[in-house]
Parts: C-alpha cells; structure tokens; sequence
C-alpha cells in the first residue's frame, strides 16, 4: 500500500548508502511503486501485482527478475503473495521477518519482526543480517520529479488557486462507520480554514467517493476537488505545496511527511500512533478518537471540530501566506 511504500524509504536509503554501486530494483505494486519514479534511491521500479494484471504478466516479470540472478531479495510484507514472489525470483539472499515456521523457509537469512517499534524502524531492522547499524533512520523522504511538480502547479492554476492552500483528505476506504469523522465536519473544518484565507483541495482515489461529495455539499465555502486517478507523485507535489494535511492516518498523511508538509492526523485506532505516526522532521498534531463505552472502545465522532481548529492553528501559527510552490 502507498503508506507502506513511503514508510520503507528510509531503509530503502541505508541500502543505497551501504551499497552505493549496487543496481537496486524495487518490486511493487504498479499504482504504487510509481512513488518511486525518478528517485535516486532505486535504479529500477518493476509494477509487478496479481491483482492488477494478468497473471501470467505478473509470473513472466518476476520469472525475468529469476534470470537475471539478483544477490539480495528483501521482504519487507511477508505474506502469501510476496512469499511467491520471493520463491520465484529466488535471490542468492532472502531477507524476510521473523514469522514461525514454515514461513521462514523461504528466506536465509532473517530480521526481528518489531511490533514494540514504529514501521520505519521495524523496516531498518530487517537490514540488521545485512551486517550494518540500523538503530537510527533518517526521515521518510519522497523525490518528486519536476515533471510532477509542474502538473501539480498546473492543476492549481486550473482551480485558480494562486495563494496558500490545505488539502483535506475525508477518505478512509472501507472503514465501519464509527471509525470516521463525519463529513459535516471536515466540512466545517473547510469553512474555518476558508475564514482564515486558506484554499481548500480535497483528495482521494476516487472522484466521486461519498465522502468527497458530502464534504463538498456541506460546506459553505468553495473546495477544489483533487480527487481521482492522480498519478502519485502529482498528489506528492500537490501536498509539498500545501500549508497543512488534514485527514486520516493513511498513505496520503506519510506522503504529506515524505515531503514535510505540516500534518494534523486524525487517527481513528488509538493506539496506531505509536507505529504509524508521521515519521518526519516537519510539525505535526495529533487528534485521538475519544474513548467510549462498547466493544471498540473509541469513536471517530467524539473528535470536536475545535479539537482540529486548535490543531491546525498550532501548526500555522501565523497569517496565511503565498504558496511555496512558485513558478509557472
């Protein structure tokens, strides 16, 4: 998933440090491998899913990937799908998690899975067989080409956005409903922020996602819809020029990290903060669902409109100002 991608990175650049000359091929997803286009951490992205292709596509890839007899494969999911892959391109070395047997059968070597850690720092430690410290990581880190950065600023200039912007983002997928923040008050977030001189881009996958247009109908102010089949590091651009990410604690929040875009994460899971809070060196808050009495022990909708508002005024701290994208 995109999170996952983004979250990788640091590990992914201690590999490049460690072996400067080394080809370093990354397999992934086709919808999100593609944040690793033009990044200077990868030589070469292969898209490569069952469930986005024919599957005697996806095979012949990794097949291709076999012949060219890699040193080194690393697992960084450990499931029945990266399993396959893992066995099929049958690299000299495995690196996989810690998992009971028989699922280490098909690595040699292993690396502590870490569920007491954040992701990023249970991904390095995957490195540890590998012979090299792994005890710190630099921050997630997201290259966006100049290409990308040009369509982001095209896509404002279609809105007719010339001035500092946030961008919303309502999706969560398939999450139950009390896992959500309800739409009518990312609708008067989108009011308050209009209030002090803010644009307001909301994104998501899919353009005509309900909570994208519920956001939209309840607000009385104008939002620009971003949502749709953006390529990712366009969205990466979008973000890196945005005073502030509000929205859930999914792919986009570690984006809006990558590119230390300041961050008030809305997370629904409590206890998910400690592995998946931003990783960056950039401002960010936090807002909590609140606890409740019941069988999931917490609610998206005890999450005030104030609580966010305070959040976000913390963040900006000072009056609205030009984007920091520039250029035509």
């Amino acid at each position: 998933a995109l999170g996952d991608c983004v979250v990788t990175t640091p590990a992914i650049a201690l590999l490049r440090e460690q072996y400067p000359d080394a080809q370093i091929i990354l397999v992934g997803k086709p919808s999100t491998s593609q944040l690793y286009q033009g990044s200077p951490l990868i030589d070469r992205v292969v898209g490569a899913s069952d469930r986005e292709e024919k599957v005697s596509s996806y095979i012949q890839k990794l097949l291709d990937l076999r012949q060219e007899e890699p040193d080194l494969l690393i697992d960084f999911q450990n499931t029945g799908g990266s399993r396959l892959r893992t066995t099929i391109i049958a690299a000299k070395k495995r690196v996989g998690f810690i998992k009971p047997w028989p699922r280490t059968i098909f690595y040699t070597d292993i690396g502590p899975y870490r569920k007491d850690r954040h992701a990023v720092l249970r991904f390095t430690s995957m490195l540890e067989p590998l012979g090299f410290p792994t005890d710190d990581a630099p921050p997630v880190q997201v290259y966006v080409p100049e290409t990308f950065k040009a369509e982001a600023r095209r896509l404002l200039r279609k809105a007719r956005i010339d001035g500092p912007y946030v961008v919303i983002h309502p999706s969560t997928g398939p999450r139950p409903d009390f896992r959500k923040w309800p739409s009518e008050r990312f609708a008067a977030m989108a009011d308050y922020m209009t209030s002090r001189g803010y644009s307001v881009v909301v994104t998501s996958r899919d353009p005509m996602e309900l909570a994208v247009q519920e956001v939209m109908r309840e607000s009385r102010c104008p939002i620009f819809n971003f949502a749709g089949d953006t390529h990712v590091l366009t969205l990466a651009g979008v973000l890196q020029g945005a005073e502030a990410y509000i929205g859930y604690n999914t792919g986009p929040m570690h984006l809006a990290a990558a590119v230390k875009t300041p961050i008030v994460a809305l997370f629904d899971v409590p206890t998910d903060s400690y592995e998946w809070h931003p990783w960056t060196d950039s401002p960010y808050r936090i807002v909590f669902a609140g606890a409740v009495d019941g069988e999931s022990g917490f609610r998206m909708d005890t999450v005030r409109v104030d609580a966010v508002a305070e959040a976000f005024d913390q963040l900006v701290a000072r009056p609205a100002v030009a984007s920091p994208l520039g250029g035509d």
